[in-house]
Order: structure tokens, then sequence, then C-alpha cells
């Protein structure tokens, strides 16, 4: 072993203590810390409380957030709306750029 990897075992093992060293919990002072006592029934009961409210309470937001955006995709096909390039915002319906230029040959017979 080198002496530089033998530096880095030392190092690291130090740091390990130190670091189990500050995470030993330590006794403090009653008037620093005072201790909060409930009544177990009250607790119980606030507890049954609230999870009868929470499988009561509808995802509103989810089903809102949902529904807002498949809302958006219907119109925009519906009414044939689409993103721009940079400089266009939005455009509606169709485009020059999307119909065939004249002249172009469509396969038909004239």
């Amino acid at each position: 072993m080198t002496e530089s990897g033998l530096k880095l075992i030392v190092w690291l093992v130090a740091a390990s203590l130190l670091g189990a060293t500050l995470a030993i919990p330590q006794p403090v002072d009653p008037w620093e810390m005072p201790s909060l006592v409930l009544d177990r029934a009250a607790v119980s009961d606030a507890i049954r409380l609230d999870e009868t409210l929470a499988l009561e309470m509808a995802d509103t937001a989810e089903v809102v957030a949902c529904l807002a955006a498949f809302s958006l995709r219907a119109c925009a096909i519906i009414f044939d709306i689409r993103m721009g390039p940079p400089g266009e915002f939005m455009r509606f319906g169709k485009h020059q750029s999307d119909s065939k230029p004249k002249g172009t040959n469509d396969g038909s017979s004239t």
C-alpha cells in the first residue's frame, strides 16, 4: 500500500468517526425542548377523522388538470390550431405551406 492510499484511509476513518460522534443524540435541558403530552383517544380519533376525510375527498386537482389538457387538445384538433415556427405563435386552419403549389402533378389526368 502506498503512502497516499494509507493517508486516504486514515482521513476516511477519521471523517466517519467524526460523523458518528456528531450523530449521537445529545441530552437537552427541559426548558429547551418541552414535552408534548396528548390524550391517546383524542389522537386516534383525529387520525380516524383524517383518514375518513381523505377517502371521501375526490382528487379534484388531478381531474381538472386532466380534463383541461384533453379539452385543449380536442380544441386544437377540431379547430386545426397548430403552433407555428419561431416568430409565429399560432396558426388556425390551413396555411399556404400546407397546400400544394400550383403546377404540381397530383397524378390525375387533365
